[in-house]
């Protein structure tokens, strides 16, 4: 028999910090994206992209070069960092994170954000128009969690919070997903976007 599986969930209604991990196996977050292929992820797992995989998707999305990518990448960590990235509310994700369900990751954002030299243009339509805006709802293993954050949400406590982990997260792991009609755009001076 499987052991059971006891989920801290800190959207919860009248949730509090938890007083100790001890009692809980799993906590629920929730990562935003904008998946050409949702059925992808129920067969893959929530992965961060190789550095490789981003430059392919960026030239595909854009229409340019390698040598362009490369040229207007942010120089510093984003470009490398292979973390997969969980928010603790789905509603930050429509609200305050939003920009995530608008524009997808933050290098094809960052990169969108050069090309226009602003937060807005063509590069950033482009982005809207790529995928689908998808919450997928996940129970990650607190294994997985660097203690730092697990640490940080039982003393700063708030649904509003975040947690990464630096691994796959297995299709296992994936409770749903849900494709919001709408959310807002925090790089657009918080415009309520429909999808």
């Amino acid at each position: 028999m499987l052991p059971l599986k006891k989920v801290f969930i800190a959207d919860a209604p009248k949730q509090t910090a938890p007083s100790s991990w001890a009692k809980y196996t799993h906590i629920r977050g929730y990562h935003a994206c904008r998946p050409e292929d949702i059925e992808a992820y129920y067969r893959e797992g929530i992965r961060a992209l190789t550095i490789h995989e981003k430059r392919q998707n960026a030239m595909r999305i854009f229409s340019k070069g390698l040598d362009e990518i490369i040229a207007y990448e942010d120089s510093g960590p984003l470009k490398e960092r292979e973390d997969v990235w969980f928010c603790l509310s789905q509603q930050e994700l429509k609200t305050d994170s939003g920009h995530y369900l608008c524009y997808g990751s933050e290098y094809l954002a960052g990169l969108a954000a050069s090309f226009d030299y602003s937060q807005t243009g063509r590069f950033h339509d482009l982005l809207l128009n790529t995928g689908t805006p998808t919450i997928f709802v996940c129970d990650v293993p607190l294994e997985f969690v660097p203690e730092a954050y697990l640490e940080d949400i039982q003393r700063y406590f708030s649904p509003d919070g975040g947690f990464c982990i630096h691994r796959c997260l297995p299709e296992s792991c994936i409770v749903r997903h849900v494709c919001p009609k709408s959310g807002r755009d925090p790089l657009c001076y918080h415009v309520a976007r429909k999808f």
